[in-house]
């Protein structure tokens, strides 16, 4: 933790704040590749991949002003209490009613709110250390829901929140450089100093402060939590089975188009006549059995595109024989991952799209230059591999060394068909280089347990936020125990670093690293799915990109 302390006047060399966010996200998503449609010429027969986003961008002039959108969705959470959230992946019902200082574009593109901000914020380096300072200017009109002012309490409780109990609400966002936050010349003047030049400042409040005095604490209802918001939709009513939100009367910016938004609980079962009802009127869908049974409803187009979402194998890099980094090169190496790309997404009737990438997010101009140094899919080099490293195959069909067999688990969690699917793949395909594969059942919490500590596989959803964000999970204390100190170091240096083409070197670094470690193999990018009524705008999968609340509706 950086002890805290001044870091001297508010003067120095002055950087133009949209420079910074050129630099910073120039690398993280300012270089969107250009929409467009491919189809692989082995997959003839699968609908192309559909770049950019999918939302119907309709102006807001063309958009009725009024009406109720109905989303189904399969659970209403478990904690409404924003601290339990990560604010790169609110839950709907939160992101439409939370402040926005920065709203992400589908390119990854960071733009700065007038209803929060009356000017982008401004960035100096402390001309005397390493140290910098950001200010942010509030709108004057910017307030919570019970009409009380944001001012700089809530963010100092935020960064003094985050420093001595980090929750997810904290995770990135970089409270831990931060060494003060004053107030400037007026109340709406907030200024945060940094210990160092941060150059992923933008994140540690661009989704705006928590309310002074948010708890750590569960909260069961929205009901009576209502002043810990602020966004241009407020909480109507909250019950068992639904949770409908409603324009905020004391919203101050743009008005938004919906007068509702309900989120209702529809089980799977029953989506199709909920939709031939009009009962609803979209729900995202991640299960391709069930895109099966909606995708033909007369009514109902499917809106679908890439995701900042990719597939992963994890293995507990410590314990067992996945410890030796030869070892796991091995199983990179004989793994078929197109195929089993194909195989968990088969009923999407979506062709593959490989990740290439450990860390870049995906769609960008640098991902699209990076790929493993390593060939893909080479049984008989990983069976040379294996050999060279002393596990000899018995007539058994397992390997053995020093008397220890080439074997471990795979941790499936309950209720979990995908990692199951792919569980079974990965024992039959490394069935063939002489590994054996035990498959284990447990909870999700349990599985992260195990695989800590025990000689392991799994398999996980990863979403992709930021560079600075995919790189800090290979930092010392990730779940399947990998540790590189250059890593630590490279991600250290990359923190302080605000330069284009430096940072992609740092991070073309790291990539490097991380496939010749293979602490974690990247399979396919997951696709984000929506059924939903033709004629709503501005609302699907975005990519990278933010849901503006306020233009969403009904096409006029």
């Amino acid at each position: 933790m950086v002890a805290r302390m001044g870091i001297g006047p508010v003067k120095g060399r002055i950087r133009n704040a949209s420079l910074v966010i050129a630099l910073v996200l120039g690398i993280v998503g300012c270089h969107p590749t250009p929409p467009e449609s491919h189809s692989p010429s082995d997959s003839p027969n699968l609908p192309p991949i559909t770049l950019g986003p999918q939302t119907n961008p309709t102006e807001r002039a063309k958009i009725s002003n009024g009406g109720t959108l109905t989303i189904a969705v399969s659970t209403l959470g478990e904690s409404w209490n924003p601290w339990h959230h990560s604010t790169f992946n609110l839950p709907p019902i939160l992101d439409a009613m939370t402040p926005r200082f920065g709203v992400t574009l589908s390119d990854g593109t960071l733009r700065w709110d007038p209803s929060w901000l009356t000017h982008e914020p401004l960035v100096i380096l402390d001309p005397t250390g390493p140290g910098m300072s950001v200010t942010y200017t509030l709108n004057p009109k910017a307030h919570w829901s019970d009409g009380a002012q944001v001012t700089v309490r809530d963010f100092e409780y935020t960064w003094k929140s985050c420093l001595d109990d980090p929750g997810p609400v904290c995770t990135n966002r970089g409270f831990e450089y931060v060494i003060d936050i004053r107030q400037g010349t007026t109340p709406q003047e907030i200024l945060v100093f940094y210990a160092t030049e941060y150059s992923p400042w933008q994140y540690t409040f661009a989704r705006g402060p928590l309310r002074t005095g948010t708890g750590r604490e569960r909260w069961d209802s929205l009901t009576g939590h209502e002043a810990s918001f602020s966004g241009p939709f407020t909480v109507a009513f909250s019950e068992g089975t639904a949770i409908t939100l409603t324009r905020n009367p004391l919203w101050w910016a743009v008005k938004p188009k919906l007068d509702l938004i309900s989120f209702t609980l529809v089980p799977d079962k029953d989506l199709p006549l909920a939709f031939l009802r009009s009962q609803i009127d979209a729900v995202w869908v991640d299960d391709p059995n069930l895109y099966s049974r909606l995708e033909d409803l007369p009514g109902i187009s499917v809106r679908r595109s890439l995701s900042p979402l990719g597939r992963y194998l994890l293995m507990n890099c410590t314990h067992g024989p996945l410890a030796d980094r030869k070892v796991r090169q091995a199983v990179f190496l004989g793994l078929d991952l197109k195929g089993l790309a194909a195989s968990d997404l088969a009923g999407w009737k979506w062709t593959p799209h490989p990740l290439t990438s450990t860390v870049w997010p995906p769609g960008l101009t640098e991902y699209s230059e990076t790929d493993s140094p390593m060939p893909r899919h080479d049984p008989s080099k990983a069976k040379d591999l294996l050999e060279e490293q002393g596990w000899v195959l018995k007539p058994d069909g397992v390997r053995r060394k020093d008397g220890q067999e080439l074997a471990w688990a795979f941790l499936i969690p309950d209720h979990d068909p995908l990692s199951e699917n792919e569980a079974f793949a990965i024992r039959a395909q490394l069935k063939n280089l002489g590994i054996r594969v035990d498959l284990i059942y447990l909870s999700s919490d349990d599985r992260d347990t195990q695989i800590s500590s025990t000689s392991a596989m799994t398999a996980e959803t990863l979403e992709y936020t930021t560079v600075h964000a995919s790189v800090s999970r290979f930092i010392t204390g990730n779940p399947w125990q990998y540790h590189n100190p250059s890593i630590d170091s490279l991600y250290q240096e990359m923190i302080t670093t605000a330069d284009r083409e430096s940072l992609k070197d740092l991070v073309t670094q790291v990539d490097s690293i991380l496939w010749e470690d293979i602490s974690m193999i990247p399979a396919y990018q997951v696709p984000h799915v929506l059924m939903v009524r033709p004629d709503l705008a501005n609302y699907g999968p975005n990519e990278l990109g933010d849901t503006l609340w306020e233009s969403v509706g009904w096409e006029s």
